[in-house]
């Protein structure tokens, strides 16, 4: 399934890089474009990159770890880590397709787990198997506000504005005027950052 949050879900083989071929006029990619680009980091994007390394759940192969994978998978759709998951570009690694060595290289373990890329490829943090979503989602935070300080920084600006918009909903709706009361709430229902804990009492 994929996961309730407002960011794409890309998915992703990690392959050794220089063993892409370039097309004819295109010019060959360094090592770090090539990696950038199998794990759709883009200087335009501001967020972290979450890598999940996912296995078929009915790989025959890996038949005993395919329930971890699948609990792990129904996880990802917990409401709290759908929101906290938006704050990242959520990449799923298919594990039986990618090279091991890469694998290693970008912190994968033997089961379902997570790591988080910045946008010079540098592994941040890493996990094991997160089996409950109130985990994951204590993971995605504590990543993103510890080892991303400056793009956390922005992200609470928005909460600042969210929470203002918010307290401004609440005070038209108190003089009826519910129409820019509603206009008001529609800043925070609308925005892909959606993790104040007003975000709920703003639908």
């Amino acid at each position: 399934g994929r996961p309730l949050a407002p960011s794409p879900w890309f998915e992703a083989v990690l392959g050794k890089p220089g063993e892409i071929t370039p097309k004819a006029g295109e010019e060959t990619e360094s090592e770090a474009q090539q990696l950038r680009r199998m794990l759709h980091i883009s200087d335009w994007d501001p967020r972290p990159t979450l890598l999940y390394f996912h296995r078929d759940h009915e790989d025959e192969a890996h038949k005993d770890s395919g329930k971890a994978w699948a609990k792990q998978c129904r996880e990802i759709n917990d409401e709290t880590v759908a929101r906290w998951a938006g704050l990242y570009v959520f990449v799923e690694v298919d594990m039986a397709k990618s090279d091991a060595e890469m694998l290693a290289r970008f912190g994968a373990a033997e089961g379902p787990s997570f790591a988080v890329v910045d946008r010079d490829l540098g592994v941040r943090a890493t996990s094991g198997a997160l089996s409950s979503g109130k985990k994951l989602a204590a993971f995605l935070r504590s990543t993103v506000e510890k080892d991303f300080p400056e793009y956390w920084s922005q992200v609470q600006e928005q909460l600042d504005l969210q929470k203002q918009a918010f307290e401004e909903a609440k005070a038209l709706e108190r003089r009826k005027a519910l129409d820019a009361a509603l206009d008001k709430l529609r800043e925070v229902t609308r925005s892909t950052v959606r993790v104040a804990p007003f975000c709920d009492d703003a639908v």
